[in-house]
């Protein structure tokens, strides 16, 4: 059985929404979770993220893949 892993996604854009990042992250494997923080007060987004994925190797995707996903989100 295999495990769960969060990663840790820095530099996104203020305004990337949760459906873009899955839909950025989710080319890599399935996704349980996304947690976007957003700023109490104006709502916007904070520029990072939290993503885990159901089946932990896949969170082990390649630096390359990982440097483009701020293009895949535009």
């Amino acid at each position: 059985m295999s495990t769960k892993i969060s990663v840790f996604v820095r530099n996104l854009p203020f305004d990337v929404s949760e459906e873009e990042l899955r839909r950025a992250c989710g080319a890599h494997g399935p996704l349980a979770e996304v947690h976007l923080p957003s700023d109490g007060h104006t709502r916007r987004g904070k520029g990072y993220a939290y993503v885990t994925y159901s089946i932990g190797e896949h969170a082990h995707f390649p630096r390359p893949r990982c440097r483009r996903l701020r293009t895949l989100l535009r």
